[in-house]
């Protein structure tokens, strides 16, 4: 029950084999504390261990989602209440003479009419997605079919995603960091850095799918209505981006290491091969990645009281195989598309600036600017240590780009409601101050735009390389909140300048600029 609640609240944010395995862990869950039960109990009879049990497992699983609802009682203390009250009850079952069987059905029927309720509304849940989705005018203008490339020239396409990660800009401004070394040391490989990198949105599943998509997708507050909440259509968007799909027509093999926490480059529809580490780092992988099991599981007291005491096996080794196993597949032969989405630089900012996993990692929300320095330190040394690979190991020279979705959040920019309205330039040069650095080999320097955002990155490679006729875009941003993200704010006057020259627009402006 817990974990149906859990995937109808986040619909398109896992897989039907995460929703699976999760199901399947926790029956099995429920299983063993029922095989301890008739071990211990069997001399009360079936009818009342399958009640005792039963009642465990519901406090076991289910007690922290009440008692965590309960400001004012501590949430071990309420567990506690409880499973006095579950104790006393189960007592009286066993040991009081009554017919139970009437207790047992109803208790049997009760549980499996809110399972019902529960797998009808997950199924419920993702018929919408699918709706919005089909019904979109903004997902059938990204999802139509490019032109045939026209050029033979094929190189290897590498995509690196550096989730969260700001701009020299924002570094030296917000954070009082200097980037230049890495940044010397990329032009020192033939990378090319724009005067200026910045987003078009300020979330990661709008900005990746208009990267993915090569195009706009602020349609969607006329498809989805401003008030819409949630990124399912975005996810989606990522999963079925063209792309990809583009590419595997080319002729080129797709490549994916499957991302930790965000559920759009969890997976591709798109046939690719799944690349990433082997062994028993692998069943770590998938218990990383399957969110759904992690917070399911983070429900029940056992994983409560084994966090606590700090048993429960740390899973941020994962966080770094986006950047340790990108090179990996250099030796493969071409041509291919290698989509890799890196979390080291988001919250929580568990490594420090050597990439040794921290004791105190930082929760998301919190304002530890020192946290997010090592963590951008520790990806600054993996990205130059894969790309350093990448060019060993490569057979001709690739094309390597190395984007972030969208700056950070330090300065606090407004995520409630319709409040995007109310961002000041500040927050929006720090949010939409997103790094980009770029290996466009045989491509002069001074062919690159001065300002490149995500939005028109890959629609420059398709264009340069394979002949696409596809033209730039607007370089615009805009800003939304988290929970209404389809409801965009303009904030290009913002950020569109020279990194020398100061802003200043009034605030009351969004009218006009919208």
């Amino acid at each position: 029950m817990p974990a149906l609640a859990i995937a109808t609240g986040n619909a398109g944010e896992f897989t039907l084999q995460q929703l699976a395995c999760t199901l399947a862990v926790l029956a099995a869950f429920g299983a063993l504390v029922h095989g301890v039960a008739w071990c211990l109990l069997r001399r009360y009879g079936a009818t009342r261990v399958a009640i005792v049990a039963s009642a465990v497992v519901a406090w076991l699983c289910c007690s922290t989602l009440l008692t965590d609802h309960l400001g004012s009682i501590r949430p071990i203390v309420g567990s506690i209440v409880l499973g006095v009250a579950v104790v006393a009850a189960c007592y009286r079952v066993l040991r009081h003479g009554a017919d139970h069987e009437a207790l047992a059905r109803a208790t049997g029927i009760f549980a499996l009419a809110f399972v019902a309720l529960g797998a009808l509304r997950v199924a419920s849940a993702a018929l919408r997605v699918d709706r919005l989705y089909a019904t979109s005018a903004t997902v059938r203008d990204l999802t139509a079919d490019l032109p045939a490339p026209r050029r033979s020239s094929r190189p290897d396409v590498y995509l690196i995603i550096l989730d969260n990660l700001a701009n020299a800009r924002i570094q030296r401004e917000v954070y009082g960091r200097s980037n230049r070394a890495f940044e010397d040391s990329l032009a020192a490989l033939g990378f090319a850095i724009p005067a200026e990198t910045r987003s078009n949105y300020a979330w990661t599943p709008l900005s990746v799918a208009s990267l993915l998509n090569l195009g706009e997708i602020r349609g969607l507050e006329a498809d989805l209505g401003p008030a819409s909440h949630g990124f399912t259509v975005p996810y989606r968007l990522v999963q079925r981006n063209r792309a990809a799909r583009w590419l595997h027509k080319a002729g080129y093999t797709v490549y994916l290491q499957p991302s930790i926490v965000f559920p759009g480059t969890l997976q591709l529809e798109t046939p690719h091969v799944s690349y990433g580490p082997g062994g028993w780092r692998r069943f770590v992988e998938v218990y990383a990645r399957n969110m759904l099991l992690r917070i399911s599981l983070r429900q029940t007291l056992p994983i409560r009281f084994l966090e606590r005491t700090q048993i429960v096996p740390p899973i941020s080794r994962p966080r770094l195989d986006a950047l340790l196993t990108v090179g990996d597949v250099a030796a493969a032969p071409g041509p291919k598309f290698v989509l890799a989405h890196s979390l080291l630089s988001h919250e929580p900012f568990v490594f420090s600036a050597t990439c040794v996993p921290r004791s105190d990692g930082i929760e998301p929300g919190s304002d530890d600017r020192q946290a997010y320095v090592a963590a951008v330190s520790c990806t600054e040394k993996l990205v130059l240590a894969a790309v350093r690979r990448i060019l060993r190991n490569s057979a001709q020279p690739p094309v390597i780009i190395l984007q972030a979705d969208h700056g950070p959040a330090s300065l606090h920019p407004p995520v409630v409601g319709r409040a995007a309205e109310e961002i000041t330039p500040e927050q929006a040069r720090e949010r939409m101050g997103a790094f980009g650095a770029y290996l466009f080999p045989g491509v002069p320097h001074e062919d690159i735009p001065a300002t490149l955002t995500p939005v028109n990155v890959l629609r420059f490679v398709f264009s340069r390389y394979l002949g696409a006729p596809l033209a730039p875009l607007p370089d615009s941003s805009f800003y939304s909140s988290g929970e209404r993200p389809n409801h965009f704010v303009n904030v290009t006057p913002f950020v569109a300048v020279p990194r020398e020259a100061p802003l200043e627009v009034p605030l009351g402006a969004y009218t006009a600029l919208r």
